[in-house]
Order: C-alpha cells, then structure tokens, then sequence
C-alpha cells in the first residue's frame, strides 16, 4: 500500500531536494571537517614537539643563554599571525627565558598538549601549548598562535550554514514554482475534463510534447476518448442503420393497421 509520504506533491518534491542535498553537503564536509582535525591540527602539535625536543637539547647542551638565542631566532622566522611563544621556568615558576613574561594561569605545569587563550601584544591569541619537564626542575613551554586556524574553521562552519540556507531557499522557492506549474497544467486538464463532461466528445486534454509525467497521462486519456468517441459513433451508425431497415416495414403495417376499419366495413357489406 503506498503511504501518504511517498505521493508526489510540489511539497515532497521540494522535501526531497532539501534532504538529498543536505546529504550530499554533509557527505563531503563532514570529511572534510573530520580532517582538518586529525591533519592540520596533529600536524601543527607535531611540529611543536619537535620545536620543544630541539629547545629542549639546545638547554641540556648549552645552557639558557643558547636557549635564548633559538629563541629569537625561532620567533623571526615565523609569519605574521603565526607567532611562538616560549617560556622556560625554574621550580618557581619563576620565567627565566622566552618571551613570555609569565607562565599562562590555564596551562598545567605537566607535560601534556593544552590549549588556552594568553593576551599578547594588547590581543588575544588562540594557542596550542605542549608542555616539557627539563632537568633541574625547569618546566618549558611552547605554543604556536591556532588563531589562523580558527579563523579558517569558523569561515568554514559559517560556509556551511550559509549554504544550508540557500538549500533550504531554494527548496521553498522550488516548491512554489513547482506548485505554480502543477496547478497550471492541472487547470487546463480541468476545463478540458469538464468540456467533455459536458457532451464535447471531440475534445482532448493539451499535450505539450515534453514527455514529461503529465503529457504521458494526457496521451493514454486521449486514446481512451478516441476509442470512446469511436464506439459512440459506431454505435449511432448501427442505430441509424437498424432505424433505416425498419422505416419500410413499419411504414407498411402501419397502412395496413389504418386500412383496417375500412376492410373490415367492406367486408360486412359484402356478406351483409
């Protein structure tokens, strides 16, 4: 039995639309999405890790003043929107090296990947952190602006729900023309329908030639009126037919019928 849902309206055309491609969207972003995650980001932790394996030598071969130059060194050689920051810190947490002044609140003293939002140069920077314990009880800590990279995701997300919106636009605008279109050809089939309904059997319902759902119905509604037609004029053939060989003989007993009271009277006088 089919089901209320699955009968074709300008409504579950348009229904339909929306959902195939809302799947198709997520069919290619959700991958996407899925990686710039385990891509961009695991890279970006990778290449901290080996900033802080290769500051972490530089501190156990050559002592702090070497660190510091790296340092500087690392810090020019990053892009704009792309800053380092480092802090080297004694079991005090007191800052002996880097270029931040102060360990961040929101970043554990353990090893680890953190991330936390430090003020930098008057702004807020988005950071990943890994973090290293030294020898000699010095904690270092590296961390790379992701402000880039958040910028990046959040354009991303916004493109999606953009695009979820003109989906669904263009879905209701879709139904609208749709609806427009059904009922047009609808109408013309209508007062076709009640033309003939009325006694016009030479009418037909408008083809358009298109091929399309409706014009293949109009086509088998038409050959059915033309087989109707065709078996009504038949039938009016055979009628006038059998009217035709019938005049004569009625004709005749009717004369005979009329003639009748005369013969009779004729009759009587001849034997009277």
């Amino acid at each position: 039995m089919q089901t209320k849902i699955l009968r074709f309206s300008a409504f579950t055309a348009a229904l339909s639309y929306i959902v195939l491609s809302l799947i198709v969207l997520l069919m290619f972003a959700m991958p996407l999405a899925y990686g710039w995650k385990q891509i961009v980001e695991k890279r970006s932790v990778e290449s901290l890790q080996t900033d802080a394996e290769r500051l972490s030598r530089v501190y156990k071969e050559h002592g702090i003043p070497e660190l510091n130059e790296v340092i500087k060194i690392l810090n020019a050689s990053t892009g704009t929107g792309d800053e380092s920051f480092i802090v080297l810190v004694d079991s005090s947490r007191k800052p002996v090296a880097g270029n931040l002044s102060v360990w961040p609140a929101k970043v554990p003293v353990q090893p680890g990947i953190y991330k936390a939002a430090i003020q930098y140069n008057n702004k807020t920077a988005d950071v990943i952190f890994v973090s290293r314990e030294l020898p000699d009880h010095f904690n270092l800590l590296v961390g790379r602006n992701n402000s880039n990279l958040e910028l990046v995701e959040t354009l991303f997300w916004s493109g999606l729900f953009g695009t979820i919106g003109v989906i669904f636009l263009f879905g209701l605008v879709g139904r609208r023309i749709i609806r427009a279109a059904l009922l047009d050809e609808i109408s013309q089939i209508s007062t076709a329908t009640a033309a003939i309904i009325g006694g016009d059997l030479s009418r037909r319902l408008p083809q358009k030639h298109n091929g399309n759902e409706l014009d293949l119905l109009a086509v088998t509604v038409n050959r059915t009126l033309d087989q109707i037609e065709h078996l009504i004029h038949a039938n009016r053939q055979v009628s006038d037919s059998i009217a035709h060989d019938l005049r004569t003989p009625l004709a005749e007993l009717r004369f005979r019928l009329e003639s009748l009271p005369t013969r009779i009277t004729d009759h009587r006088a001849k034997t009277g």
